[in-house]
């Protein structure tokens, strides 16, 4: 009798993310096939780690990355080296594994809540494998910004890292923190910053400005003027009335002290919305418009006074007079929002 033939092993199209924990626990997460390598830490944010212990300070180190069971991730290898071994080099994956290199990794640096949010709940097509504009530029411009406006940050050591490097890449006007932010980096941080960011101090505004009007113009394809309204408006609000966007707003890993520099400041921040979340700026506008609305949120709450809350005249531009209607209409409900969150002051113009 002839034996039976062995059952052929399954064909896994999973990817296994392992991450080391500060118990020095090691724990491994199958990402599932809709997930592509790049969006891996959208997943494990959303589905795999409680969000109020790691947004809190809990710091984890991602280890290794497989794919179909084959090692990707080597601790010999750069972040660039990975991106390209595994066809993956977007942003999203080389500044998972830049966090990595740096020994610490903490999700709400890595990515907002909102930004997980958009591509796990919205899951649209052009953001599946593509750049966040707030990722690839203001993460790093507007921390460093913020540096440099209100005084160091109240973080942990990575944030100053990540931030630290651009500051050989900006204009010379940020003279005044080089020697606090080259204490942070070592030269093979900077150039990894370098590329991460892709700017210089010629062209960093003018690239951000051109990837601001791309992304607005591959929005603007898949949806009209009407529906981007209509589901950015019942998007956001979901959003904002969950527990999650209560949370992340009192994220501490980006803590502001107010000190010596804010003194020159107006006192008041904007708030405005833009086709993919929040940004805001001082009445000067020192800030970086762009910026995640948890900087936002978290800056309010801890210095400013008056809120004042307006459409982004860049974003107004370009939509027509019913969808600025509409926009107007998300500010005003949202004053709302702030003062449920005990912003008493917050005023509209």
């Amino acid at each position: 009798m002839s034996k039976p033939a062995k059952p052929s092993k399954p064909q896994s199209s999973q990817t296994v993310l392992r991450v080391t924990f500060p118990d020095q626990s090691i724990k491994s997460f199958q990402i599932p096939p809709e997930y592509k390598l790049s969006d891996a830490c959208a997943f494990l944010i959303k589905e795999k780690l409680d969000f109020g212990a790691a947004t809190s300070g809990q710091e984890f180190q991602l280890m290794s990355l497989s794919e179909n069971g084959c090692e990707v991730l080597d601790q010999e290898l750069t972040p660039t080296q990975v991106a390209e071994q595994t066809g993956r080099s977007n942003m999203y994956l080389r500044r998972f594994l830049f966090l990595r290199d740096a020994k610490k990794f903490n999700p709400s640096i890595a990515m907002s809540a909102f930004d997980s949010f958009m591509l796990a709940q919205l899951q649209m097509d052009y953001l599946n494998s593509r750049v966040i504009y707030p990722v690839k530029h203001t993460a790093t411009l507007s921390m460093l910004i913020m540096a440099d406006r209100l005084g160091k940050f109240d973080s942990t050591a990575h944030a100053s890292v990540l931030s630290a490097g651009i500051s050989d890449y900006l204009p010379a006007w940020a003279d005044d923190i080089r020697d606090w932010s080259k204490k942070c980096v070592t030269g093979k941080d900077l150039t990894l910053i370098k590329e991460f960011a892709n700017i210089n101090s010629q062209n960093y505004e003018e690239l951000f400005k051109a990837e601001i009007v791309q992304q607005w113009q591959e929005f603007s394809k898949l949806y009209n003027a009407e529906e981007i309204s209509q589901k950015a408006k019942a998007k956001f609000f979901e959003f904002a009335m969950s527990p999650e966007f209560e949370l992340c707003s009192q994220i501490q890993a980006f803590r502001v002290r107010y000190s010596g520099k804010a003194e020159d400041m107006s006192g008041e921040v904007y708030i405005g919305f833009g086709p993919m979340g929040m940004h805001f700026f001082d009445r000067e506008g020192l800030f970086t418009k762009y910026c995640y609305q948890l900087h936002a949120i978290e800056a309010v709450q801890l210095g400013k006074k008056q809120v004042i809350i307006k459409t982004d005249d860049e974003l107004e531009h370009q939509l027509d007079t019913k969808d600025g209607a509409e926009i107007k209409a998300m500010v005003e409900n949202y004053q709302d929002i702030l003062m449920q969150m005990g912003l008493e002051d917050a005023a509209t113009i």
